[in-house]
């Protein structure tokens, strides 16, 4: 970890809002909703960018032109190392994964495969290519489970010692502590990237974003597993209800994209080598709440009264409460919380009603790896 007083003199912002001297930079999973950003920024302050990416969630169109695009499975070795091997990056940005912390407890498989082997292959591909200064790994809230665990609480003669953590706002001191098999494979890739890339003198740094959601593509619009404001615009859209889950009582704290770039882009280039930065926004809601300001922005940007959205039953391994703090990227970062809420939802639902204003049919997966009555049933039923 990088010394307190050099980190704390590291001007961020500035190397976010100028040129540096041009490096050759991959973005895995760049065509989705961060990476499509994070590609956009880097080219904007002169880095050579090549995205990687297989366009299962994603879609090729809306990626930058100025970009390289190379389409590629990361979760299969041998075209995977081939591509990072003949590009030679300086540096790579490994987002891509299939994010789907819900539905990890029924395709677990997949996820495990799209998050921790993806992992496995892209630092397999930077050690044999040789040159790569630096990865900057996408990790995930989920890597914190309830919180930290503490000691145990007393309880009666006869009961069990239950656990108390300590919870929200997480901070990246807390050892990991996942509650569900998405969060799991996080955790497997950060400690196998952070043993590869130490026995191979790569550095490396971990980026943890938590709920971010705005302008992406269709198919991150039409998915009805993952982006729980992007699955909500879409129902406002298409005139259905969208399903708050249990009683409406969890908290998140929704981060709006524009805020979380610069940010993310910095830690590619500053001494943030070992660190691990939570970045997002500290306001959180009530899914009650959000649900209520998504339904009156929806109006407002269209004129359409949307249909009142309901409820459904509490989904397993949920995390009641979970946001994060954001100290330490405001501090080596220059992170700020600029975008509310509500104006990050105008932004978002103006842009999807602008391009796709009836909105699109949701792209159910046709099968799950795990069926059966554990299953929510608005996927099972396929309520949207």
């Amino acid at each position: 970890m990088c010394p307190p007083a050099q980190c704390e003199g590291y001007n961020a912002t500035a190397v976010a809002a100028t040129t540096l001297m041009p490096e050759r930079v991959i973005v895995t999973g760049g065509a989705g909703l961060i990476g499509l950003h994070v590609v956009k920024r880097l080219l904007d302050i002169g880095h050579l960018v090549w995205v990687l990416d297989d366009f299962a969630n994603s879609e090729r169109d809306v990626v930058d032109k100025r970009a390289e695009i190379v389409e590629v499975d990361l979760t299969v070795q041998k075209p995977t190392v081939a591509a990072i091997e003949e590009i030679k990056p300086n540096v790579i940005f490994h987002l891509a994964c299939h994010p789907y912390e819900g539905l990890s407890q029924f395709n677990p498989t997949d996820v495990t495969m799209s998050t921790s082997i993806a992992t496995l292959n892209v630092v397999t591909g930077a050690v044999r290519a040789g040159g790569v200064r630096r990865i900057v790994n996408y990790s995930s809230m989920a890597r914190y489970g309830k919180g930290h665990p503490g000691q145990p609480a007393e309880m009666s003669q006869n009961a069990e010692k239950q656990v108390e953590y300590l919870g929200t706002p997480f901070q990246e001191w807390y050892r990991p502590n996942p509650e569900d098999v998405y969060g799991c494979a996080k955790v497997s890739a950060e400690k196998s990237l952070e043993i590869l890339c130490d026995l191979h003198n790569i550095e490396w740094c971990h980026v943890v974003p938590h709920n971010v959601y705005g302008e992406a593509n269709g198919k991150a619009l039409s998915d009805p597993y993952r982006g729980v404001l992007l699955i909500w615009t879409n129902c406002m859209l298409r005139n259905k209800p969208f399903f708050v889950y249990g009683d409406g009582m969890q908290k998140r704290a929704p981060s709006y994209v524009g805020d979380c770039v610069n940010p993310m882009v910095a830690m590619g280039f500053g001494p943030f080598h070992r660190e691990v930065i939570n970045i997002g926004s500290l306001q959180e809601y009530t899914l009650n709440d959000m649900a209520d300001i998504a339904q009156e922005v929806f109006e407002e940007v269209t004129g359409r009264p949307p249909v009142k959205y309901q409820r459904a039953e509490k989904r397993p391994c949920e995390v009641k409460d979970a946001w994060c703090s954001i100290d330490k990227s405001v501090r080596l970062l220059g992170y700020e919380d600029k975008t509310s809420l509500r104006e990050g939802m105008t932004k978002l639902i103006k842009w999807a009603a602008e391009t796709y204003p009836e909105g699109l049919e949701p792209r159910y997966l046709p099968s799950l790896e795990i069926e059966g009555d554990k299953v929510p049933s608005v996927w099972r039923e396929r309520k949207m």
